[in-house]
């Protein structure tokens, strides 16, 4: 139905939205295009539409906020979603579900309009602090001030984000599901976020876990295990055939094996042990000279 088909000379857009079968893009002058189906009056613009600076398209239907802060809504009706509540003023956010509709007002309220079976356009009670909204096929989200995410409506008990996660910075909803774009929190300056860090049984709060002298992120950029202390050391490996170079080790008393792995999976070992007193700058192993191989130094137990 020609939803893909863009407009020729459409140019200068500021921004786009998807609906079922048609599409609709906000120009930089603050006007509205639309192509695609037009079954429902989705793609009939509203003559004289002007200072607009947010479109969000849903099933049949779209919803725009205007620079005034009211809202404009068209198309598909059958549910009330292109109905705007009357007085509606003062919107900062909007955003179209499947057949309901969504608005944040400048108090941090959220208004929803439509269809309701699941109860999509009942917000939560105390709701507040909420600066975008994104709607789905049942099911509505918000963004808080604090990057928290809220859900509600058709399976709301399994789409709230997991307990870690915070700190988002933008919402999508899809069909059936919840998208969001985090912000990176690396409390411990290890260079890995705080939330994989959980996810992965770190201490986000440490930037060297398992406290064997290496930190998390090196030890998970070199294949090393950074929940057991004696997965690694810290060493540079340098392979020139029939040598290995290890350079720079600078960890702690101790007893230390060279490995080497070919998938980086099964590793074996190459050499003694190497007991370590007071710290090396160098040390060179015989190696075989087959081709595609990995290094690394791990800790031996007592």
């Amino acid at each position: 139905v020609g939803q893909s088909t863009v407009p020729t000379g459409l140019g200068a857009v500021r921004a786009i939205s998807a609906g079922n079968d048609f599409s609709v893009a906000l120009l930089t002058n603050g006007t509205v295009a639309a192509w695609g189906s037009n079954l429902r009056g989705q793609v009939s613009v509203p003559a004289n539409l002007a200072n607009v600076r947010v479109v969000s398209a849903g099933f049949g239907h779209v919803v725009a906020l205007r620079e005034d802060g009211t809202v404009v809504s068209w198309g598909d009706n059958r549910f009330g979603q292109s109905t705007v509540p009357a007085n509606l003023v003062h919107v900062i956010a909007v955003a179209a579900g499947d057949l309901h509709s969504l608005a944040v007002l400048a108090s941090g309220q959220v208004v929803c309009w439509g269809n309701n079976s699941v109860g999509q356009s009942t917000p939560p009670a105390n709701l507040g602090s909420v600066v975008e909204v994104a709607g789905g096929f049942r099911h509505s989200i918000a963004r808080l001030q604090n990057g928290s995410v809220v859900a509600w409506g058709e399976g709301d008990q399994f789409l709230q984000p997991p307990a870690w996660f915070d700190h988002a910075t933008s919402i999508s909803a899809g069909g059936f599901a919840i998208y969001a774009v985090k912000a990176a929190v690396d409390a411990d300056h290890d260079n890995v976020d705080d939330a994989f860090e959980v996810t992965r049984g770190l201490n986000p709060n440490s930037a060297d876990t398992d406290g064997d002298g290496l930190a998390d992120d090196l030890e998970l950029q070199y294949g090393f295990n950074p929940l057991v202390a004696d997965a690694a050391a810290e060493a540079s490996v340098q392979r020139s055939p029939p040598a290995t170079k290890l350079t720079r080790f600078t960890v702690t008393t101790g007893t230390y094996q060279l490995q080497t792995t070919t998938d980086l999976q099964t590793w074996e070992s190459l050499g003694n042990p190497i007991i370590n007193t007071r710290g090396f700058t160098q040390l060179l192993q015989p190696v075989s000279a087959a081709p595609e191989r990995f290094y690394r130094l791990t800790k031996k137990l007592p």
